[in-house]
């Protein structure tokens, strides 16, 4: 995995949060009002998928993989907002529900 590269989406990621708290202000919906957010944007993802996926000549596909990523963008971005939700409501510890690699046998 090239790091510089994983940055450059992070990154991305993290405009994308900005911009959605300037157009939105911060949100803290329930879980399953943050779902169907998040699951609208998986489907815009998908829409972009089949739109590249039928696109007739190679400008069109270009375009629509851009806009595939842009979605991509915007739903890693919700899935943050998320998390910081999460953290809010856990007093901003930064709760970590990372799940724990399973051990090695000897």
């Amino acid at each position: 995995m090239n790091g510089q590269k994983m940055w450059a989406v992070l990154e991305a990621i993290g405009r994308e949060r900005q911009l959605q708290d300037i157009k939105w202000g911060e949100q803290n919906h329930a879980p399953a009002d943050y779902l169907a957010i998040l699951s609208e944007e998986v489907g815009e993802v998908a829409k972009e998928v089949v739109e590249a996926n039928s696109a007739k000549t190679p400008k069109a596909k270009k375009d629509r993989l851009r806009n595939y990523r842009t979605e991509l963008i915007q739903t890693a971005a919700v899935a943050v907002a998320m998390v910081e939700c999460i953290d809010r409501q856990m007093g901003g510890v930064g709760y970590d529900c990372t799940p724990t690699p399973p051990q090695q046998e000897s």
